[in-house]
């Protein structure tokens, strides 16, 4: 057992220079530490800068938002000023506005009025030209019937003349009728008579006889045609007396429509000079308009700057508001950064161990293959010791198993740390996540708000997430076929497996699919000023 040991001490340094010349990821993975060196002891002078680098960039910015901040001040003001500008030029407008809304309502209503009194005017007028059409008709019918009566009258006049004269000769034919009875009467006394004179006294007799027939029927027509006449002049004069009236009542209206003819052209008249006595007003209106303006203006500027030192009262504490919830907001974000620090902090530290480890790992490697290489070196030059060969075998076995137990308590060890610290960051982080929340309106956490659309933005990255390990676990429990036979078919379900695990893949691409297009569809992350 002591040879042994003896020969793999003697020929180190041929060996390492060996390893050397041979392996070239030996020099490039040197560590940087000795193998019994505390992980924290090498870990701790590295911080400093990642801690310095962050309070550097807080500090400038917190300098340029210092440096907004003034600029948005300069700007609020330069605003304030414009919209007072604008705020007076809004206020003239406005009052000249309802002054003219004022104006221009008085002349709608005095326009409306008189466009009523026009109407009226109109329709009076109107009336009257129809009455005074009625009036020249009923003048022109009356002297009509007066032309009737005027005839009637001569006609009368005539057929009294004709009945006079029918009347005397009637009478003369009378008393030639007495006369020739008293002579026929006297003749017959007489009794001498011859047949000659006889029969021409009788022919005379007939011949009076029917002359007075005719007669009297001429005399009975004419009184008739006289009694017509008289009813006929009676009811002429009737209709005339009625007409009389009717035609001095209409001239009594005619009259009084002239004067209220008379009486709405001087209205109209009036209210023509009120309109241009109304329109003259309106640029009285306008100036005293700008005199009350004028005087508007310097009651106002005592009150403007009352105004603007309330105003100016009213910025300033805004603006310490808005200066505190700046601060706040920064002390967030640096405390935020700093947070960001630790976690990166912690994870270097990780990556350091892990490091460490790797490097621990390989030098162990390194020692066990410089220690193989010189059992070998051994087990050539000491061939025929067999016996300790066999020892030197049987001692270099364990070693090795004890190595690859003691190389996979150590995996485990970090991943069982690295589990530890990943947990503790999902504490951490989710009691970050409560802190944040507790001051977070009642909005925010209600239903449909904004917490229920950040967990829905959280959950298509976790679905994808989530489905990718389902891929990467369907990959290692189903292996691919290459090749299907009866066999395979018929005794085993490698088909069936293949079948299903093709399906569910094919489904968890597609979902993949959708939930990168939404990924891809949502905005990206604003950088912070």
């Amino acid at each position: 057992m002591s040879t042994p040991t003896s020969a793999l001490k003697t020929p180190t340094p041929v060996s390492k220079s060996g390893t050397k010349s041979k392996t070239g990821f030996v020099e490039t993975l040197k560590p940087q530490f000795n193998p019994g060196q505390s992980l924290t002891a090498s870990a701790r002078p590295t911080p400093s800068t990642p801690v310095a680098t962050p309070l550097l960039v807080d500090t400038i910015q917190n300098e340029e938002m210092k440096a907004e901040l003034q600029d948005l001040k300069e700007k609020l003001e330069t605003m304030k000023i414009k919209y007072r500008e604008k705020t007076r030029d809004y206020d003239e407008l406005k009052i000249q506005l309802d002054q003219s809304a004022e104006f221009k309502s008085k002349i709608m209503e005095s326009q409306a009025s008189l466009k009523r009194d026009i109407e009226k005017l109109k329709l009076e007028k109107q009336e009257a030209v129809e009455a005074k059409e009625e009036t020249s008709d009923l003048a022109e019918t009356l002297e009509m019937m007066t032309l009737d009566k005027e005839m009637a009258e001569e006609r009368s006049e005539t057929l009294q003349v004709e009945l006079d004269l029918a009347k005397e000769k009637i009478e003369e034919l009378t008393l030639d009728l007495e006369l020739i009875k008293a002579d026929i009467e006297k003749s017959c006394e007489g009794g001498g008579g011859g047949e000659g004179g006889d029969g021409a006294n009788q022919y005379q007799m007939k011949q009076l006889e029917q002359q007075n027939l005719r007669l009297r029927e001429t005399l009975v027509r004419l009184r008739d045609l006289s009694a017509h006449e008289k009813h006929e002049m009676a009811k002429l004069q009737k209709d005339l007396e009625e007409k009389k009236q009717e035609n001095t009542e209409l001239i009594k209206s005619q009259e009084k429509l002239k004067q209220r003819v008379a009486e709405m052209e001087a209205d109209c008249a009036d209210l023509h000079e009120q309109v241009d006595a109304a329109l003259g007003a309106e640029e009285m209106v306008q100036q005293l308009t700008l005199r009350k303006l004028d005087l508007e203006d310097l009651v106002s500027k005592q009150a403007e700057e009352i105004v603007d030192l309330e105003a100016l009262q009213v910025v300033s504490d805004q603006l310490q508001e808005d200066a505190r919830e700046i601060e706040l907001e920064l002390k967030e974000e640096v405390e935020m950064a700093r947070n960001t620090t630790r976690e990166i902090l912690r994870e270097k530290d990780a990556a350091l161990e892990s490091l460490a480890d790797r490097e621990l790992t390989i030098v162990k490697f390194r020692e066990l293959v410089q220690k193989l290489q010189d059992q070998c070196q051994d087990l050539q030059h000491q061939l025929h010791k067999e016996a300790s060969n066999q020892a030197a075998i049987r001692t270099a076995i364990p070693d090795m198993l004890d190595y690859k137990k003691m190389f996979a308590e150590t995996k485990a060890h970090a991943r069982t740390i690295d589990l530890e610290l990943r947990r503790l960051e999902v504490q951490q982080s989710q009691q970050h996540v409560q802190y944040l929340t507790a001051y977070m309106p009642d909005a925010f956490l209600s239903r449909g708000g904004d917490n229920d659309a950040v967990r829905v933005l959280l959950l298509i990255p976790s679905l994808l997430w989530k489905s990718e390990i389902l891929l990467s676990q369907i990959k290692e429990k189903f292996p691919p076929v290459d090749s299907i036979t009866h066999a395979d078919l018929v005794r085993s379900h490698k088909a069936e497996q293949f079948v299903c695990r093709s399906k569910l893949s094919f489904h968890l691409f597609q979902l993949q699919a959708i939930l990168r297009n939404h990924v891809a569809g949502q905005p990206m992350d604003a950088e912070p000023n």
